[in-house]
């Protein structure tokens, strides 16, 4: 395969995009079936994993994965997904056996309550914070930009969750940093809650990634 790129090559749009980029799109329209679509998965899969590393002057990781979205099933759309985002964050952690997940209850502003579970979308990133911790609030803008980012994509929402000890200290954060309603949940128990010993949260700001 790597043969036939390097004689199809167009070396003026083969530096402009880099290797993958341009060998996704010979992928893509050289070849068709089961075969293609495994190839532009693997390849797909990689760049997630070096997202972090990979060359600015590129076309970014996460746009070639929009790219070639037609071109995956659901569940390498997941997987592709998933190491995308832990590795662009190296402090989110990625849980795949959720089975767990159906005990925990999040309360909203308005009081109401809902399963955790029933909030999930395919990927769901969840960004656990407290009104303590200035680390957290700091990084809030850039759960926002990702979040406006990925408002048109259905399959990928986040959740700020608060770890507050105290309701009381979530509800007047929530408040006093204008958060929407829809988009701040508290989970009691706090910092000591079943929750955060079974993810093991020692520290925050922390990011988890869940699979539906």
């Amino acid at each position: 395969m790597l043969a036939r790129v390097r004689e199809s090559k167009d070396n003026a749009l083969y530096h402009k995009i880099g290797h993958y980029a341009y060998l996704l799109d010979y992928l893509s329209n050289n070849y068709d079936g089961e075969k293609r679509n495994y190839a532009i998965t693997n390849n797909l899969y990689f760049l997630a994993s070096v997202a972090r590393k990979y060359p600015p002057n590129y076309p970014s990781v996460d746009s070639l994965i929009t790219l070639y979205d037609s071109y995956l099933s659901e569940e390498r759309r997941t997987l592709i997904r998933q190491r995308y985002y832990t590795e662009i964050d190296p402090n989110s952690t990625r849980y795949t056996d959720k089975g767990f997940i159906d005990e925990f209850k999040i309360s909203t502003p308005s009081n109401h309550e809902y399963v955790l579970n029933k909030k999930l979308t395919p990927v769901t990133v969840i960004d656990l914070w407290a009104s303590w911790c200035g680390n957290c609030i700091d990084a809030f803008p850039l759960i926002e930009s990702l979040t406006t980012k990925y408002s048109t994509e259905k399959k990928v929402s986040f959740l700020k969750i608060s770890l507050d000890d105290k309701e009381e200290n979530w509800r007047k954060s929530t408040k006093k940093l204008q958060l929407k309603p829809e988009d701040s949940y508290w989970i009691a128990g706090g910092m000591k809650s079943e929750f955060a010993k079974k993810f093991d949260v020692k520290y925050l700001p922390r990011y988890i990634i869940l699979n539906q």
